[in-house]
């Protein structure tokens, strides 16, 4: 409003100046002022024929026009400098919650190592070294003790470890700021955590004597007491012994999620920068040995799971893929209704089901031979058999009429079917090899021998077929070439 009467004074200044340097000059009678005042009124220069709420407008308008000006001349200086701070709040925001993410998830850490420990590993050490107990044990395996003692070295010193993270962890969070660093505590977890590859190395073993104590009926009937002391009850002891193989994995993705957040600029973010590939490469280095405990566990948990369960657990029996899928019918191939499951482990391969709708419980059908088997992919004969719709019978088909192929009916291509076949040799296969390749052998029936076993498989993708097939065909490889060096 201020610059806009500035301007309104300096115009009127310009015309006063202007009316009186004409007046001066034409030297005119009153008559001539008369006129001139006339003129005046019809100048085109002059202001004054603006009246008092036209001069009100005109401030106004003069005033936007300022603001507009401001405004226009400080948005590009100031705009870009806005949306940096904005996203430097937002981000300092995310990094504090990805921190408190992974506090929470250390915090319930501890607390699985603690019932492990203390509930657990503790106790099993007390009652192992009972006299009875002792003598048990040895005759069922002569290390069952000194692998439980190692155990509890092992947990202790990984519980002290993450205590240590965790406090210094929420300490920083206390003191959360912009310029908050947390490289230092994350190279300390880093250099201390390098003791898990001791854990790892010692799990086979840790496995082979958890199955062997939960095979061992006063242990078990013992451990049963120790989870009905607690409300609500404790998780299976599986779900403790599988924590310790996850865990390391977490800290490559939080410190990615905080390099992420972190601005170039801030003073930590090399060094969290550093720290997180450090993490990342001992992440790869370790995967392929975590996840070769995770499946020796599994093993386990499947055998006390499944019903009369032939896989039982050894140091070298791994479960590489388990699936419910559908068993094919030739005789009718598009029925879905035998569902099985389906446990590949690099040994064997073992069909269960369910025992009933009502009960979840799982029981072992059959195991199927994979030495000298054959993986096959479905011909294209039967998967279109497996993706026919069954369909009442119609009014023409009643009188003989063949009905028109899925595929054609109105335009629409018929459902794909995906699947595998087994082709296993017959039973005693290679006695019968042998028999013919004895000259005096000449009243086997050949048919008889020739004759291979199949075993049809629906799967519900095209990726779950591939992933089967190729794990199928490689330990198919394995045994075979074991049973081949064993003389079978």
């Amino acid at each position: 409003m201020e610059s806009a009467e500035r301007k309104y004074n300096e115009l009127s200044l310009w015309q006063t100046t202007t009316m009186s340097i004409h007046t001066s000059s034409s030297g005119a009678s009153t008559q001539d002022e008369a006129v001139g005042s006339d003129y005046h009124w019809q100048d085109p220069h002059a202001l004054s024929f603006i009246t008092p709420p036209a001069y009100t407008q005109l401030l106004d308008d003069f005033s936007i026009i300022d603001d507009l000006y401001e405004s226009f001349e400080t948005e590009d200086e100031t705009s870009g400098y806005e949306e940096q701070v904005v996203d430097t709040a937002r981000n300092v925001a995310k990094k504090q919650q990805a921190v408190q993410t992974l506090l929470d998830t250390e915090t319930q850490y501890i607390s699985d190592l603690g019932t492990l420990l203390d509930i657990y590993a503790t106790r099993t050490q007390l009652w192992c070294e009972m006299p009875n107990n002792r003598e048990l044990l040895t005759r069922k395996s002569p290390n069952t003790i000194q692998d439980v003692e190692i155990l509890l070295r092992d947990l202790s010193e990984i519980t002290s470890i993450h205590k240590s993270f965790h406090k210094d962890l929420s300490e920083r969070l206390q003191i959360w700021g912009p310029t908050q660093l947390l490289s230092d505590i994350f190279s300390r977890l880093y250099d201390r955590t390098a003791y898990y590859e001791t854990l790892l190395n010692n799990y086979t073993n840790k496995i082979v004597t958890l199955d062997i104590l939960l095979k061992t009926a006063p242990f078990v009937k013992l451990m049963e007491s120790w989870t009905a002391e607690f409300n609500p009850p404790l998780r299976d002891i599986l779900t403790y012994f599988k924590s310790p193989l996850l865990q390391p994995g977490a800290y490559a993705r939080s410190l990615g999620q905080l390099v992420y957040y972190t601005e170039p600029c801030h003073p930590d973010y090399l060094g969290l920068l550093r720290i997180a590939h450090a993490f990342q490469a001992r992440e790869v280095d370790w995967k392929e040995m975590i996840q070769d405990r995770l499946n020796h566990l599994s093993v386990l948990q499947v055998f006390r799971t499944l019903l009369h369960c032939p896989a039982h657990v050894t140091p070298t029996r791994r479960l590489l893929l388990q699936g419910t899928m559908v068993k094919i019918d030739l005789t009718e191939p598009s029925l879905v209704t035998d569902t099985r499951l389906y446990f590949l482990y690099n040994d064997m391969l073992i069909v269960s089901r369910r025992k009933d709708k009502k009960d979840n419980k799982i029981v072992y059908k059959e195991t199927l031979p994979l030495v000298k088997a054959e993986i096959k992919l479905l011909t294209k004969q039967l998967a279109t058999r497996m993706a026919e719709v069954k369909k009442p019978a119609s009014f023409q088909s009643l009188f003989g009429r063949k009905q028109q192929p899925e595929e054609n009916i109105n335009g629409v291509p018929a459902p794909m079917a995906f699947g595998f076949e087994i082709s296993m040799p017959p039973e005693h296969s290679l006695d019968s090899i042998a028999i013919l390749s004895n000259p005096a052998a000449t009243s086997v029936s050949a048919g008889s021998i020739s004759m291979r076993r199949r075993h049809v498989v629906r799967t519900r993708s095209l990726a779950e077929q591939q992933i089967w097939v190729a794990t199928l065909r490689r330990v198919v490889r394995v045994v075979t070439a074991k049973a081949q060096n064993d003389g079978y």
